[in-house]
């Protein structure tokens, strides 16, 4: 039963109990914190600084005070650029400005391009560059001259065929070097070793006959000149590549214009009455008054320097002299260089190092081009006839040219079958001394007799009809009608030309 009256005390009287042990615990933080701590007279900072607190009101006015009288310095924070600004008037399509800075470069490391060491010059790339180009020909002309056949001023009667030809050597040079280029030669030189030229009959019917190679002509030194050694260009062996460079480079220097502008007879001028050189450009004599002695200490001028050919090209001439009269040939030319990489074993491609041990390289050959033929000058006319019955004899006058100047020969018997013409013996003046002498002279021509008719009917300038002889002949696969000339009329050309021929023989008109 006490028990149960505790409990009942217990129950109404928990709140109470509860509240109590609460203000008890109040009680004693309020003493613990609030009651036992020491009361403080300071307030922390004022523009840095702890200051009491009675202190406060004029610290914080004095601080006022000197940040109003503060002053903006001049240099200010760096200005930062309005990137979004600049960016935005570039994609406005109305405002024409263009972005004028961008600000400080951005530095990017970039790896450097590696470029592959040359493996070195190939020698086909430098054959196929150089087989683009040929000569080409500006003239080839056939001609009958006078030459100094001995070099004694002794004329002799000459026929050939010139021709003149440029090639394109900047161009070729151009090229080289451009292969050249980043190996360890400085320049490549282009050395001229010979020069080709080919030759081929042209026929009858339009087709060619076989190809033949124009032998150089060979002409005798002049009784005061000095014979000149020919530079042999040896062959490299791996050795003596200063050898054979030295000796390409004298070559070049001494030899090459003679490869290019071969030497040839004096040819007889008739109008300058002297041995000249054709086509070869003299040097002009110069002005007497212009020629006068140079004042003293006054530098004497250079001699006008002699063309051989113009920029970029060079000249080359050829004299073929082992030709026929009437014949129509075609020519052309190539040249021959001595290989750039001959004996350059640093230059030369890796990959084909004997290409260093190749002397000479070939060029294209130029186009075929067709000569004109050099025309007969000898020339034939029916002029009389002898003996009577079935001993009647036709006879013929020869006009030819020896030695520049125009002979003839009344006395040519001419028998059907037989060529007219042939070889006689005849007076000739010497047009360097100005005598006569005898000489042979070749009065054959390139007519075949076919037929004599002594009982020619024919009319007359005036109507009446008259006889006269007639010839029939075969001259380049036609028959040809001649009568005697007296009976031609005067205005027939082949009478106008007989009169001419006579002219300049001094004979008379039969």
């Amino acid at each position: 039963m006490a028990k149960i009256e505790e409990m009942k005390f217990v129950d109404q009287h928990m709140e109470k109990i509860i509240l109590g042990v609460c203000v008890l615990i109040m009680a004693y933080g309020v003493f613990q914190w609030v009651l036992s701590a020491p009361q403080r007279s300071e307030v922390p900072q004022v523009a840095g600084r702890v200051v009491p607190a009675d202190k406060v009101d004029g610290e914080l006015l004095n601080w006022v005070k000197r940040v109003a009288a503060r002053k903006p310095s001049g240099e200010g924070d760096a200005p930062v650029y309005d990137y979004a600004g600049e960016i935005d008037k570039q994609r406005n399509p109305k405002t024409p400005a263009a972005i004028t800075n961008w600000g400080n470069h951005r530095l990017v490391l970039v790896e450097p391009k590696r470029v592959k060491p040359p493996e070195g010059v190939r020698l086909a790339k430098i054959k196929d560059i150089l087989e683009t180009l040929a000569p080409v020909f500006t003239e080839i002309k056939g001609i009958r001259e006078v030459i100094d056949s001995d070099g004694k001023g002794d004329p002799v009667d000459k026929l050939v065929f010139r021709g003149k030809a440029d090639f394109p050597i900047g161009e070729l040079l151009k090229a080289w070097n451009q292969e050249f280029r980043g190996s360890a030669m400085d320049e490549v030189l282009a050395t001229v070793l010979a020069v080709e030229i080919e030759r081929r009959t042209v026929l009858a019917d339009g087709s060619f006959g076989p190809v033949t190679k124009v032998v150089r002509v060979k002409a005798p030194l002049a009784e005061d000149a000095t014979p000149v050694e020919p530079v042999v260009i040896p062959e490299y062996t791996g050795q003596n590549a200063d050898e054979v460079r030295k000796a390409i480079q004298v070559f070049s220097q001494t030899q090459q214009d003679s490869v290019l502008r071969p030497e040839y007879w004096k040819v007889w001028s008739l109008e300058k009455k002297a041995w000249t050189t054709p086509w070869i450009k003299e040097v002009e004599a110069p002005d007497p008054a212009e020629a006068a002695a140079p004042a003293a200490g006054a530098a004497k001028p250079a001699p006008a320097p002699v063309a051989k050919g113009v920029a970029g090209k060079i000249e080359l001439l050829f004299h073929d002299a082992d030709v026929t009269v009437q014949r129509i040939y075609s020519y052309r030319a190539r040249l021959v260089f001595v290989n750039p990489l001959y004996t350059y074993d640093e230059v030369v491609y890796k990959g084909t190092p004997k290409d260093a041990q190749v002397r000479a390289i070939f060029g294209k050959w130029s186009p075929w081009v067709r000569a004109q033929a050099i025309p007969r000058t000898t020339q034939y006319f029916l002029t009389g006839a002898s003996g009577m019955g079935n001993k009647q004899q036709l006879r013929c006058t020869i006009f030819t040219q020896s030695l520049g100047q125009v002979v003839a020969e009344k006395n040519f018997d001419i028998k059907p079958g037989r060529i007219i013409g042939g070889v006689m013996s005849k007076k000739i003046r010497n047009p360097v001394t100005g005598q006569e002498s005898m000489k042979v002279v070749d009065f054959s021509t390139n007519a075949t007799v076919v037929h004599a008719e002594f009982e020619r009917k024919f009319v007359t300038e005036a109507g009446r009809p008259s006889t006269t002889r007639e010839l029939i002949c075969l001259e380049g696969g036609k028959l040809v009608s001649h009568i005697l000339v007296k009976h031609l009329s005067d205005k027939d050309e082949r009478k106008v030309t007989f009169n001419e021929l006579q002219a300049k023989v001094g004979g008379q008109t039969p």
